[in-house]
């Protein structure tokens, strides 16, 4: 552990195993920390855990943009983009759903774009997402996903790659789709593997009749020149070669291929094929996109290796050179030494010295001195020196690299083979010896401390793991002693995985822990296989009720009771989401087949709902002409003897709204609304103006009262011309009102009583009016007359008892067959002519004093003798 260690934050310890557990210790209100250490940390893992930490999209993409590693680019790239396609793809807000698309589209590629596309809740996102694909494996991904029809079917539209189409009329399943697929493929070779591989029975039919019918046409199409084949042909391969570079990997060496196909595809014109000019286009692009993303990777690797291969020769080279070196001087120290022993043979100079040989290797004269070539085992030597001063670079270099070695072991293992390496290597050049010699030493000492502070992080690492083998430990049994969890199984499974990633621990805690991990593991096992037998037993159970459901379902769908099997299908419906799962080989089927039985049905129904619906809006149309009449007459005006009118005209309507058939229930509660209001708008129009003409009675009702009581109140000097006046304006009055208005007969009572008291106080003042007493004293004894007439002939009617006039009567009846009684009412009943008596009775005026009382006497006894004789007699 360095010393500025203990000064600084955990997040910046110079061992990464301290940094990775204060990264894995943050939350989510670390993240300004969290992306500082994202983005600088010098440790990878490190970065990708910090990563894992951030939610936000936008701040991983912009932790993408600014990762040195491709990789880690790639994934905080790819964590953002399933946040923005999640969003986009179950967002219940639009707005959120389409934001979250746009920027998913922005860092993501075409694919990620389908996905949205096929997957989305809000279709305007989808429709916006299909508008921005134009790769047709993307417009594919659309197809397959896509489940409106609309969708899939303008995703389709737009794929011109023909093999495309046929691995889509091969693998779906969708007969509708697969159809579409088929019928926008021309190529005859696809049609036959259409024909022989596709998983629906109809389509490959149908691809085998759509081949058929192109064999056919074949003999009638025009012949194609030579040179149009050529053109076609060359054209063809043209394409082939491009595309088959585009999913490869020979990014350098491909370049100068496509460039020369591109230039004789432009040498060839672009020509007439569509189909070939959009497939080299759409090629050509694939490629340079790809070539543009990998190529410079390839070509920077190319260059590192003949940087490489450069960096070999030369240090050959060099070998080379250094062995001649030795080899020579090794040569020039024995020829000194010899020329040494023989300095006494040689001739003194001027000055009587010898010439020295190991001084000036040219002499006085300037001729050049004669090295001596080394021996044939000199160069050996000299060779086995320049190895070894190979391997021990070797070995130099490879302790230098160890420390960018991670795995404990490995560097262990690699240093205990670079000692065994460096005891076999022999003698080094001189010149080299030392500085090797120091090299290796230097670098075997940091390996070493390097391999410590391997083991430390390891013991430390080691010691971590257990705490969180202890955790699991913990987990296990708390799903041990859980009562019912649901998918134990699972859990249980992800506990067993996330053990098995934990790195190692201590021996004697690993032994321990792992032996309580499995024995809880256990137990909880044997509880899940109970479970799992339960569970297969119910869903047994379940998948006997759904086999139930579709034969009753089956039975069904040829029925026509099209409503009442509607509903019932809708019941099988609401049953079959009822019933749990079934074991999984059978789901699928037992949906399909019953998912087949309610779409048969309903297919069958389709064309008599046309028809219903048709005339539900017929009707729908009649009620609300209805309702337009009801409103007009509702806004109409009208006083109290027209609104009884249109009272009956409503009625009427009523009776028509019956007999008009029934409407769509989602219309018909607004149409009915709108009904029942103009109707009770009519009927409180009724009520408004009864309560009206009832007020206005009153209001008649109270005045007369008034003038009756002010006439009943005058004195004896009152002019009695003008008091009888007043009587008869109020019995005018009176007699106009309605018979039902409210305090009509006790109005009534009280005129009577008015016009008897002025009949019996001031009867002159009523001479030659309609109350005159002796005109109305003449009426009444008509009607008398009448009534007399109506008895039978006897001598003395006056000295009979009512008894005796009665039985007298009744004789008198008995011959109305032989044109007795019933001649003289012109055919109408004794009641019938009684009743009509008593009605003009009625509207005589009284007759005061007691000749008026006498003759009201007569007349009641009379109608009440016709009365009694006719009951009598019946």
């Amino acid at each position: 552990m360095a010393i500025g260690d203990f000064f600084r934050p955990k997040y910046k310890h110079s061992k990464s195993e301290v940094r990775a557990a204060a990264v894995a210790a943050m939350d989510t209100d670390d993240i300004d920390l969290l992306i500082e250490i994202a983005s600088k940390d010098t440790d990878l893992a490190i970065r990708r855990t910090a990563i894992d930490k951030i939610s936000d999209p936008e701040t991983l993409a912009g932790l993408a943009d600014s990762q040195d590693d491709s990789k880690l680019r790639d994934y905080a790239n790819s964590l953002a983009l399933d946040i923005w396609v999640g969003k986009a793809v179950n967002a219940d807000d639009e707005i959120v759903a389409e934001e979250n698309f746009l920027l998913a589209a922005k860092h993501g590629g075409e694919l990620v774009v389908a996905r949205i596309a096929g997957e989305s809740k809000h279709s305007s996102v989808r429709r916006l997402a299909l508008s921005k694909i134009d790769d047709d494996k993307a417009l594919a991904q659309v197809v397959r996903k896509a489940q409106r029809m609309e969708e899939w079917q303008l995703a389709l539209e737009r794929i011109g790659d023909e093999t495309i189409l046929r691995s889509i009329a091969i693998d779906e399943t969708r007969k509708q789709v697969a159809f579409a697929a088929l019928e926008r493929i021309t190529d005859g070779d696809l049609l036959d593997e259409i024909a022989s591989k596709a998983k629906a029975k109809p389509v490959r039919a149908k691809a085998k009749r759509a081949k058929a019918v192109i064999v056919k046409a074949k003999p009638l199409q025009s012949k194609i020149s030579d040179s149009e084949k050529q053109d076609r042909a060359e054209r063809s391969q043209l394409v082939r070669t491009i595309e088959s570079f585009v999913g490869g990997d020979e990014w350098v060496d491909s370049r100068g291929v496509v460039d020369e196909a591109v230039a004789r595809w432009e040498e060839l014109g672009q020509g007439d094929k569509a189909k070939l000019i959009a497939r080299f286009d759409k090629a050509l692009s694939r490629y340079n996109k790809n070539h543009e993303q990998y190529g410079r990777a390839a070509e920077e690797a190319v260059r590192r290796a003949a940087e490489e291969a450069l960096r070999e020769e030369r240090k050959a080279v060099e070998k080379a050179e250094a062995a001649v070196l030795a080899a020579q001087a090794e040569a020039a120290g024995e020829t000194s030494e010899a020329g040494s022993d023989e300095s006494s043979d040689l001739p003194a100079d001027n000055d009587g010295n010898t010439s020295d040989s190991s001084g000036d290797t040219s002499d006085s004269s300037g001729e050049a001195a004669i090295v001596a070539k080394p021996t044939p085992g000199d160069d050996r030597d000299s060779e086995r020196r320049l190895d070894n001063q190979d391997d021990m670079e070797r070995l130099c270099e490879g302790l230098e690299e160890l420390l960018e070695i991670k795995d404990i072991r490995n560097v262990d293992r690699t240093l205990k083979e670079i000692d065994r390496g460096r005891r076999k290597v022999g003698t080094l050049p001189k010149n080299v010896e030392e500085t090797l010699r120091t090299r290796y030493d230097e670098a075997r000492k940091k390996a070493v401390i390097y391999l410590g502070d391997l083991r430390e992080a390891d013991d430390w690492k080691r010691w971590t793991t257990v705490p969180k083998m202890e955790e699991l430990v913990k987990i296990a049994k708390e799903l041990l002693a859980a009562e019912e969890i649901p998918n134990t199984g699972e859990i249980l499974k992800k506990l067993q995985r996330a053990w098995r990633e934990l790195g190692p621990a201590p021996r004697e805690k690993a032994d321990e822990l792992w032996k309580d991990f499995k024995a809880t593991c256990d137990e909880v096992y044997e509880r899940v296989k109970v479970q799992r037998d339960a569970r297969d037993i119910e869903q047994t159970a379940n998948l006997e009720k759904k086999e139930a459901l579709c034969v009753r379902a089956e039975e069904l769908q040829s029925s026509e009771d099209w409503a009442a099997t509607g509903e019932l299908f809708k019941e099988l419906q609401t049953e079959w989401k009822t019933i749990g799962p079934v074991p999984r080989r059978k789901s699928d089927g037992q949906w399909k087949r019953f998912r087949a039985a309610c779409d048969a049905f309903f297919e069958a129904r389709a064309p008599h709902l046309e028809e219903r619906f048709a005339e539900e809006a017929d009707n729908l149309e009649a009620k609300e002409a209805l309702v337009k009449e009801v409103e007009t007459l509702a806004a109409t005006e009208v006083g109290l003897e027209e609104i009884e009118g249109q009272i009956q005209q409503v009625r009427d309507m009523q009776r028509r709204w019956r007999d008009i058939g029934k409407v769509a229930h989602k219309e018909f509660t607004a149409v009915g609304d709108a009904y029942k209001k103009a109707c009770d708008e009519v009927y409180g129009k009724r009520e408004a103006i009864t309560e009206a003409a009832r007020e206005a009675a009153r209001v008649i009702v109270t005045e007369l009262e008034k003038r009756i009581v002010e006439c009943s109140d005058a004195g004896w000097d009152s002019d009695a011309e003008d008091i009888a006046k007043q009587v008869l304006e109020i019995r005018s009055s009176y007699k106009e009102m309605d018979s039902q208005s409210e305090g009509y007969e006790a109005l009534g009572v009280k005129v009577d009583t008015l016009i008897r008291a002025q009949l019996e106080s001031e009867p002159a003042a009523y001479a030659g009016s309609e109350l005159d007493p002796k005109r109305s004293a003449e009426a009444r004894a008509k009607l008398i007359e009448q009534a007399e007439e109506l008895l039978p002939p006897v001598e003395d009617s006056d000295a009979q008892s009512a008894e005796e006039m009665a039985e007298s009567l009744r004789a008198a009846l008995a011959d109305r067959a032989l044109g007795g009684i019933m001649s003289k009412t012109g055919g109408r009943s004794i009641p019938e002519m009684v009743a009509a008596l008593r009605a003009d009775w009625a509207e005589i005026p009284p007759v005061p004093g007691a000749p008026g009382t006498a003759a009201e006497q007569r007349f009641a006894t009379l109608c009440d003798t016709l009365l009694a004789a006719e009951s009598s007699d019946s």
